[in-house]
């Protein structure tokens, strides 16, 4: 019979038969210097984390969610901005609108920018509710006419 070959484990100094890899009493891994302990810390480890890139995609949707909520708001502004540019002064002209002419003229130009408008329906929509605005005006301005001419019959 031959004897075989034992070396002495480095963590514990039991003996470890010759070409065996852990030690059979403190589980110490010749190969890698790892005791036993910490294998399993290693592995409890492993297992217990989550993958870092989970953390990641979340704060990037967070920041492209933020990125989209500020491009449509500034959207927004540029076509309030725009908007009030394009049709502020209409709506100074219904302000000082006195005579039926003042609305008449208004009216027209009104109608004129409507119809040279096609294919944006919000804008045309405005535009009719200005339109509206400037014959009510108009109404009233007439009413007012009339409600004068008749008195002044009376006298």
């Amino acid at each position: 019979m031959t004897e075989e070959s034992t070396v002495e484990c480095p963590n514990c100094s039991e003996q470890i038969r010759g070409g065996a890899v852990t030690c059979n009493n403190c589980g110490f891994d010749i190969r890698t210097g790892e005791s036993y302990k910490m294998r399993i810390k290693k592995a409890k480890g492993s297992r217990d984390r989550r993958p870092p890139a989970t953390g990641t995609v979340g704060l990037i949707m967070l920041v492209a969610l933020g990125f989209v909520l500020l491009a449509g708001y500034i959207y927004q502004r540029r076509v309030l901005e725009e908007i009030t540019e394009e049709y502020g002064s209409y709506f100074e002209r219904l302000a000082r609108v006195e005579t039926v002419e003042d609305a008449d003229s208004l009216i027209s130009s009104l109608e004129q920018r409507r119809d040279a408008i096609e294919e944006d329906e919000d804008r045309q929509s405005l535009l009719e509710s200005i339109i509206s605005a400037a014959e009510r005006q108009r109404e009233e301005i007439v009413g007012s006419d009339n409600r004068n001419n008749f008195q002044g019959e009376r006298l």
